[in-house]
């Protein structure tokens, strides 16, 4: 017997053991605090905020962490500690000298709430998009107590978002002159596509090489012919006018001392005037000196000088007579020579001074050339070009002569000598009038011819024909379609049932063309068609109603009611009188918690703080009804209206003395309602649940969660094992 129980109690005392060891180890491998790092999304050169929470705080008297992150996309601008808080900074946050912080409670019993330090982190202009970590590691957790504990953290994530600063056109499909184009942008940082399928709509047309029908020149546009290589299309364009090609200057008009001269340039091609300008007033041509007084040897004398062209009249004095003088050489004059176009010629000037016979001889220069009037000597037609020559009027010399250029063709118009088909190009030409010079050009495929649709196969009532559209000129098919069934129709129904507002009819009938028996509904059943409501108010124990008739078949809805609902307009806040009213007209409901005064509101919230702790006023409303009511009234708030992230709402209505009575209330689905009978102020108040100092009683225990989760594991597991012990255990008592 003894040999026969060693077994079992082996068995379960190994899984006993088994199922202990399993326990504490599971209970050990878990941290004692966690701290968690919250996520931010930004775009370059944004500062974000990334808040420190420690979960199931114990109560830490210092903190000790590491912060690591990318120091070339990420900066640590500020750090802001919550109350009761303080910290030291340590290292430089380069790589091998990460940020090392020091976290102390001001509380020498410790620091119990969540959230206790808010990173300001700033993104960096040129950061590539994309999650960049933010990463603390515990170093270590000390109680008030001076007891060690451990910790983890998890790492927080900033998402920057690609500023698409720099995109490009991406072309999908080109367009032509035939259909329209496709395109989109591109980042060019990372990829990402935007307006996509956009159209483009200035597809122009491929023309090829064009053809001269009429050149230009400086009098003339000239035109030439081109032809698109996508649709065919013919198109002929202006050839803008050429230049002018310039003759040198030449005058037509000299200068004298009283008029201005003008001298021009003009084409040479047309032969048109194309520049003027003036030549500027030259000196007086001055005659010889006239004697009019003599000089004597105790007198002076006077001359004078007119000019021949304008006749003014130059005079001066001349000096008293002297054996000695300096000749003026600037007395008569004699033309010994006559200058001509070419040469020049002599004359001899004598002294001016009386009785003096002194004379130099000076060089007249050569007169020039005097152009004359152009000369066509070989007329210029579209065959060939012409000449013309310039003479001196005075010499007849031959000055310039010049080659004209030939004449463009005057063509007639465009004669069709080749129909186009659809299958083949045309071609047509045009002759010059003058020389019989032909130049052709090819005339676009006419395309196809469509005619009428044609019925290859007629529908039936089951099935789909087929029709058709050919090509007039060549027959060929340029269209299909499918032409629908025609369907069953009835030539009469037999209404077999009628529809009614809750149910629908039927009828019969037979297809003409096939014959089929064919069986509908008469429409679906559409309801009760009701009128308005009509209100039959209560009368002492007898409840009021409301009823409406339908329309159609008469059937009347009755509902019994005891409350009004009124809603108001000013504010999503409903009211409802519970009991009997008595001429209620009108329900006010407004939000004032704005519009009230800094000493009001300052009053509020430290009552609010002494009547419910860490709590923040969130809402502050006034209830009016104008109009005589008796009983209850039940107000229902919208939970939209409360600011996100406020949780553990009252309700405390201020009575007559501005002192706080708490209302029992209630969120029911999306509402937070509550019953009273006064109208009145009523604040609602709420604890933010990103700023409030946690309480550990009311915190989440994970590590018990993950003990109790534990807990039940092993326990399957060993009730398990226990009745394959006991399997066991009968199995060696049956042998």
């Amino acid at each position: 017997m003894m040999k026969k129980n060693i077994t079992p109690r082996i068995v379960l005392t190994l899984i006993a053991i088994i199922y202990t060891i399993s326990i504490f180890s599971l209970s050990a491998s878990a941290a004692d605090v966690m701290i968690r790092t919250s996520s931010a999304e930004a775009k370059n050169g944004e500062t974000v905020y990334i808040q420190l929470d420690m979960m199931q705080n114990p109560g830490f008297s210092l903190l000790k962490i590491n912060l690591g992150f990318d120091s070339e996309v990420l900066s640590l601008a500020n750090i802001t500690a919550s109350e009761y808080v303080t910290f030291s900074l340590h290292g430089t946050g380069s790589e091998g000298d990460p940020f090392a912080l020091d976290i102390s409670a001001s509380d020498p019993n410790g620091f119990t709430a969540s959230r206790f330090l808010t990173l300001e982190m700033r993104v960096a202009d040129k950061a590539a998009a994309g999650m960049h970590y933010v990463t603390p590691t515990v170093t270590g957790v000390y109680l008030s107590d001076g007891t060690e504990i451990t910790g983890e953290a998890t790492g927080g994530a900033i998402v920057v978002s690609c500023p698409h600063a720099e995109t490009v056109w991406v072309d999908d499909l080109e367009a032509n002159c035939k259909t329209f184009g496709l395109r989109h942008r591109e980042c060019t940082v990372c990829g990402e596509k935007f307006d996509i399928n956009t159209v483009v709509t200035d597809g122009s047309h491929q023309y090829d090489d064009a053809t001269i029908i009429r050149e230009a020149s400086c009098t003339s546009e000239g035109e030439k012919n081109a032809i698109c290589t996508v649709c065919g299309e013919s198109v002929n364009e202006v050839i803008p006018k050429k230049d002018h090609d310039l003759s040198g200057w030449t005058i037509v008009r000299n200068a004298s001392c009283n008029s201005e001269g003008e001298e021009v340039r003009a084409c040479l091609n047309c032969f048109e005037t194309v520049e003027k300008r003036s030549i500027p007033l030259s000196d007086h041509s001055f005659g010889a000196w006239n004697i009019t007084k003599e000089s004597t040897y105790t007198e002076t004398g006077m001359r004078d000088r007119t000019c021949e062209v304008c006749g003014f009249r130059e005079e001066e004095e001349m000096p008293a007579l002297s054996s000695e003088h300096n000749h003026s050489f600037d007395g008569t004059t004699e033309v010994l020579k006559e200058a001509t176009c070419n040469t020049d010629g002599t004359q001899r000037v004598y002294c001016s001074f009386p009785i003096c016979s002194e004379f130099t001889e000076q060089t007249i220069p050569a007169k020039g050339h005097t152009p004359g009037e152009e000369t066509v000597t070989v007329e210029v037609t579209c065959k060939a070009p012409g000449e013309s020559v310039i003479k001196c009027t005075v010499c007849g010399e031959e000055l310039e002569k010049k080659t004209l250029t030939k004449l463009n063709h005057t063509y007639e118009r465009w004669v069709l000598t080749k129909e186009p088909t659809c299958k083949e190009k045309g071609q047509s030409s045009c002759t010059c009038k003058v020389c019989g010079y032909t130049i052709t050009r090819t005339e676009p495929v006419s395309g196809h011819t469509e005619g009428e649709w044609h019925v290859t196969k007629e529908p039936s009532c089951l099935e789909e024909g087929k029709k058709e559209v050919k090509c007039t000129v060549c027959d060929k098919v340029l269209k299909e379609e499918t032409v629908p069934a025609t369907g069953h129709k009835a030539a009469v129904w037999e209404v077999i049932k009628e529809a009614t507002c809750t149910e629908t009819g039927s009828k019969k009938g037979v297809c003409p063309d096939c014959n089929a028996q064919l069986d509908e509904e008469i429409s679906t059943a559409f309801g009760h068609k009701y009128g308005e409501w009509k209100y039959i108010s209560p009368e002492g124990d007898v409840p009021g109603k409301k009823t409406r008739e339908c329309s159609a078949c008469g059937n009347v809805d009755s509902v019994e009611v005891n409350n009004i609902v009124l809603k108001n307009d000013d504010t999503s806040v409903t009211i409802e009188l519970v009991a009997e009213s008595r001429d209620a007209v009108n329900f006010v409901s407004e939000s004032v918690l704005e519009k009230t005064d800094n000493a009001f509101i300052d009053a509020l919230k430290a009552k609010v703080e002494k009547a419910y702790k860490k709590a923040e006023v969130v809402k502050l409303y006034e209830f009016n009804l104008e109009g005589e009511y008796v009983g209850d009234i039940r107000v229902r708030i919208p939970l939209s209206e409360i600011p996100e992230g406020f949780v553990n709402l009252k309700v405390y209505r201020l009575d007559e003395t501005d002192e706080l009575l708490e209302i029992s209330n209630e969120i029911i689905g999306q509402e937070l309602t509550f019953l009273t009978d006064h109208f009145s102020k009523y604040v609602v108040c709420g604890v933010d649940l990103h700023m409030q100092n946690s309480d550990p009683g009311e915190q989440i225990d994970e590590k018990s969660d993950m003990f109790v989760v534990a807990l039940v594991i092993f326990g399957v597991l060993l009730i398990a094992e226990l009745i394959i012990g006991f399997i066991l255990i009968k199995k060696r008592r049956m042998f």
